[in-house]
């Protein structure tokens, strides 16, 4: 019987007691010696060891039996591989103890007529169950009964499980979705139960509920990698969920600490559209834990995905008008913040974030309108979901080649890690078998609605500078954009157009009648500041290819690369001659 100490520092008894067969508890040995053919049997020793699982019976009249058996399995044995040596017993089981057999039933009387005291002594001291019977019995009657046994309860089980299933997803549909489910897994797994989003106080429901002192970090308690509970996983309750309880009641002398020793958590996380939204956790003994439970774990997760995923589309239709909103302040208009989304953020300060990847090419201009704000909604939710998870709020307008996002910014310092955090969660969750590319431009900060169509303008420019081939930034501020900013302010400027490519027709001439690239030459040169060596290094080319290139580009451009101001100038009309052959979308 588990106990754990109570509020009032009394120590008052855990309902975690297993007084008899369920159908959702592991078959152990206590249930195989109620069967009627172990009537006549005895428990000869190892008795503290009649909550070992077993899950299947072998016989086993042979001395080598380690690949024999795959562990929990009742073994049934005449002797006669040990019947003359009391060593070669106890080898036959150790052999048994290190396989993770459940126990051993002797037939005696035939090849083993008593069992020795010393063999007696070594079941008793690790709890392995020695079972005896006084005469000869029949090992087929024995194994065929008690697959049966087994059998029939794993069909129950199943049967059982789904039952449970088809009530779980019934419990979707309603409003209080997510309690209900928690409560009736409680119910049939007689376990406590603990589920909550990322970043908030979990829901707990079960016998330790009172005594569980959880708040918004427990999931990186139970592991900061969440990737890692994407399936059922086993792991040991953290002793400082009940330390708290400890410390202000009865104390260590209640024998509280060593009943929490045996106490694990059984999680796994719960995902909508590829993206981690909370977690579910069973907590229960170690010994309770089996297929059913994991199962079970499986069919609840589920549920409280279908649950997530139908809140969260309510909510992303709510929200749907908030395109219009976000295309409004684009376009320099300053409408009212919609009334379901944050009011307070209007005196928070506000960047512009555009996202370009090749799966929104998949949301065609051409869809039908329920095919659209279906794979429109979906988007905005995974897009959302991403934000969220890094506690970065946004309002949205998914377009047909490109997301709008505009950001609030809480916290200087951190917004922007957190922001390259969810947009790589992001892309994972809409990859399919190959990576995908996702880009992003981010434009300035502004301090009310008014700015966002500057921030907006400012944004395109560094998408642009993100989208180029060689780019090592994925995702650009403007604010880092560099010379790009002013090749933009320019871009309209006939007068620097006209100069842009007086500096360097030569070159785009010779280069368009010999098909050579030397203006590409001359731009990673000067790049680099004129070194030779890491220039050739860039266009994997030998330093003499270079040297001659460099010969060609000086007769061409007739001008002294030497004088500050001059190649300043040159410079810029490259990079304004580049943005003039690749202009913003």
């Amino acid at each position: 019987m588990l106990s754990l100490p109570s509020e009032q520092g009394q120590s008052d008894p855990v309902p975690y007691e297993r007084t008899e067969y369920s159908l959702q508890a592991p078959v152990r040995i206590e249930d195989i010696l109620k069967r009627p053919l172990f009537a006549s049997a005895t428990l000869f020793a190892g008795s503290s060891g009649i909550n070992r699982r077993v899950r299947w019976v072998h016989i086993l009249d042979v001395m080598d039996i380690r690949s024999l058996i795959n562990g929990d399995e009742l073994v049934l044995t005449t002797g006669f591989a040990f019947q003359n040596s009391l060593d070669a017993f106890q080898r036959y089981l150790e052999q048994l103890l290190s396989a993770g057999a459940a126990g051993l039933c002797i037939e005696l009387g035939t090849a083993i007529h008593e069992i020795p005291a010393d063999i007696q002594r070594w079941a008793d001291n690790h709890s392995f169950p020695l079972i005896t019977f006084a005469g000869r019995v029949r090992f087929v009657d024995i194994t065929q009964d008690v697959h049966s046994f087994l059998l029939s309860r794993h069909h129950k089980v199943l049967d059982d499980l789904e039952s449970v299933g088809r009530t779980l997803q019934s419990m979707t549909m309603t409003s209080g979705g997510v309690r209900q489910i928690t409560a009736y897994l409680q119910e049939v797994s007689k376990c406590t139960v603990a589920f909550g989003r990322v970043g908030q106080r979990p829901l707990v429901i079960g016998p330790l509920a009172d005594l569980l002192h959880l708040d918004e970090e427990w999931i990186p308690a139970l592991d900061a990698n969440l990737k890692t509970l994407a399936e059922p996983t086993i792991l040991p309750l953290p002793s400082v969920w009940i330390a708290k309880t400890q410390a202000t009641t009865a104390g260590p002398a209640t024998g509280a600490t060593a009943a929490n020793d045996d106490l694990v958590i059984v999680t796994q996380t719960v995902t909508v559209l590829g993206l981690v939204r909370g977690v579910l956790g069973l907590i229960c003994p170690a010994n309770w834990i089996d297929e059913y439970h994991l199962l079970l774990m499986d069919k609840a997760v589920n549920a409280l995905a279908q649950d997530e995923f139908r809140r969260l589309s309510v909510q992303e239709r709510q929200a749907f008008y908030e395109q219009d909103f976000v295309e409004e302040l684009i376009r320099g208009e300053t409408p009212t913040p919609p009334s379901w989304n944050r009011p307070n953020d209007a005196a928070q300060h506000l960047r512009v974030a555009i996202l370009r990847t090749p799966v929104l090419s998949n949301i065609r201009p051409d869809a039908r309108e329920e095919d659209w704000y279906t794979q429109r909604s979906e988007l905005a939710m995974r897009i959302r979901l991403a934000l969220t998870h890094q506690q970065l709020n946004t309002y949205l307008a998914v377009r047909h080649h490109e997301v709008v996002a505009v950001l609030t910014i809480q916290n200087p310092r951190t917004w922007q890690q957190k922001f390259q955090t969810a947009m790589e969660e992001f892309r994972v969750a809409i990859q399919r078998d190959t990576p995908i590319e996702l880009f992003a431009g981010i434009g300035t900060e502004v301090e009310s609605f008014s700015g966002v169509a500057q921030s907006y303008q400012n944004a395109l420019v560094a998408l642009r500078v993100a989208e180029q081939a060689d780019s090592p930034h994925r995702i650009t501020l403007y604010d880092e954009a560099g010379v790009h900013r002013w090749t933009s302010l320019l871009s309209r400027d006939e007068r620097a157009v006209a100069m842009a490519h007086h500096d360097l027709r030569q070159i785009i001439e010779y280069d368009h009648s010999h098909k050579s690239h030397l203006l590409n030459s001359l731009k990673v040169y000067l790049d680099n500041d004129r070194s030779v060596q890491k220039t050739a290094d860039q266009l994997f080319i030998h330093r003499q290819t270079l040297y001659h290139r460099l010969e060609v580009i000086d007769r061409l451009l007739a001008l002294d690369l030497n004088d500050p101001a001059v190649r300043l100038s040159v410079h810029l009309s490259l990079y304004f001659y580049l943005h003039q052959r690749a202009p913003l979308r």
